[in-house]
């Protein structure tokens, strides 16, 4: 009857290991190359692809950041003005030529009218609307546009919302015409080549224990509680991290929840990785 006594430890001891070896998973790493990144060229690689640029260029105000994309000011003429055909003419004229240096895909096909966005928060609270649906609203509203139209800057932008077919967040070109002050300034850029994951790693069930448990630990709120306001979705998302970019491709896990309209939560996990890569509360 001796060995009975040892029995209760015994079987606590299997109980501990059995829960232990459920939980461990044994996950395949990330596919080699992931995720893309983006860091600052070395000096040799620079001057090089300067040399090219250069052969190109004929602004003096433009050059090359330290990641080889093209950023600086194009001097503008006194009579220049704004209206939809000088802006889509411009912006056709610097893709056409830069778009080497702008990280635009050789297939990427433009609608410009289309995909020339503006900020115009009287349309959009924080938000964008395109440089077609802007000037159609002048000939709407052409007693208010006068009022309407001083409160709007005149800055730009393309947004690549896609590569290789897949959604991504966060790379676009800004255009800002300052014709008062003469120029007109180039920032930011795309990225032609991205390491895409034929599968994912962690599943969307994954995703959203993490998120739970990183609103948890944020701000101490349970999303199970309003779980069927969630939705999730895979989407690439620019990161930053020091001095590089890296795009990752991330279950973003959100919510809409009444009296608020948008969503008033995001949590990105990494598909490959299980870390939570963003985090966005606006509630």
């Amino acid at each position: 009857m001796k060995p009975l006594k040892h029995l209760p430890l015994f079987l606590i001891t299997l109980l501990i290991f059995s829960n232990c070896k459920e939980e461990t998973i044994v996950r395949p790493l990330p596919e080699s190359g992931y995720p893309s990144s983006y860091t600052p060229l070395s000096n040799s690689a620079w001057i090089d692809l300067k040399s090219k640029f250069d052969n190109i260029n004929f602004y003096d105000g433009l050059s090359l950041n330290e990641y080889g994309f093209v950023t600086g000011k194009v001097q503008t003429n006194p009579d220049d003005s704004i209206s939809k055909e000088f802006v889509i003419s411009k912006i056709d004229s610097f893709i056409t030529k830069y778009r080497d240096f702008m990280g635009i895909p050789e297939d990427e096909i433009f609608t410009l009218e289309n995909q020339i966005l503006i900020k115009a928060p009287y349309l959009i609270p924080g938000g964008r609307t395109s440089i077609g649906s802007f000037y159609d609203d002048k000939e709407m509203f052409p007693e208010s546009w006068e009022q309407m139209i001083k409160n709007v800057k005149y800055k730009f932008y393309l947004v690549q919302n896609r590569i290789n077919g897949k959604y991504i967040s966060g790379p676009e070109l800004a255009f800002d015409f300052k014709l008062e002050e003469g120029y007109i300034e180039i920032t930011g850029n795309w990225f032609p080549e991205v390491k895409i994951p034929a599968d994912v790693i962690y599943s969307e069930d994954e995703a959203f224990r993490i998120a739970r448990n990183e609103v948890l630990k944020r701000n101490g709120r349970d999303i199970w509680e309003t779980k069927y306001n969630f939705h999730s979705h895979i989407i690439l998302l620019k990161i930053k991290q020091g001095n590089s970019y890296e795009i990752r491709d991330c279950w973003c896990v959100n919510t809409v929840e009444l009296p608020y309209t948008g969503y008033t939560i995001a949590v990105y996990v990494d598909t490959q990785t299980g870390e939570v890569a963003q985090y966005i509360d606006k509630s």
